[in-house]
Parts: C-alpha cells; structure tokens; sequence
C-alpha cells in the first residue's frame, strides 16, 4: 500500500465502476443544502449517520460503499469527500489538486 494519500486513493479505488461512485458520493457532498445536513456548524467533518440518512433516500446503493470506506484503515472520510482530486474513471492515477 502507497504512503501518500493518493497513493491510498489509488490502491483503494481500482476499478471504473468503484471511481463512479466516488465522484458520485462527492457530487452529493457538493450540494449546499445536503452539507448542512451532513456536516452542521460546530460539527467537525461529517455526521456519518446524517450521511447514511441522506443516503437512505437520495443514493441506497451508496451505504455500502460509504462503510467500505469507512472501516478502512487507510482513508478517512472527511478526506475522501473534501480534499480536491482529479478523478478519472480510467485507470489512470487519481491525483490530489494542491491549492
């Protein structure tokens, strides 16, 4: 496994189908009115189980997904959702955009 966070990023999401539903679970996360649910003032990164409510009736097929990512040891879920990348859904390596 890669040391750096998208090296992790990379050995995590290997296929198409698994990149797919990264963005799409980050294209939620971009949505103003689902972040005030998901991540309320005074609350820091995001409320996992707001975060399955939302999912429960906005993406289902995202809940298993989401666990996945979170039971694993290498990434962490605010990260995945709030750090800027570039994800292709090509094999090509996923890359985190530097401010």
């Amino acid at each position: 496994m890669s040391g750096s966070f998208s090296g992790q990023l990379n050995d995590f999401f290997t296929t198409p189908a698994s990149r797919t539903k990264l963005v799409t679970l980050r294209t939620l996360w971009c949505d103003r009115r689902a972040r005030e649910v998901l991540a309320p003032r005074g609350h820091q990164g995001v409320d996992l189980e707001a975060l399955y409510g939302h999912l429960a009736v906005h993406a289902p097929h995202l809940r298993v997904f989401v666990q996945m990512i979170t039971e694993s040891a290498s990434l962490n879920l605010d990260a995945v959702l709030m750090v800027p990348m570039r994800i292709p859904l090509t094999r090509q390596p996923i890359t985190v955009i530097k401010p």
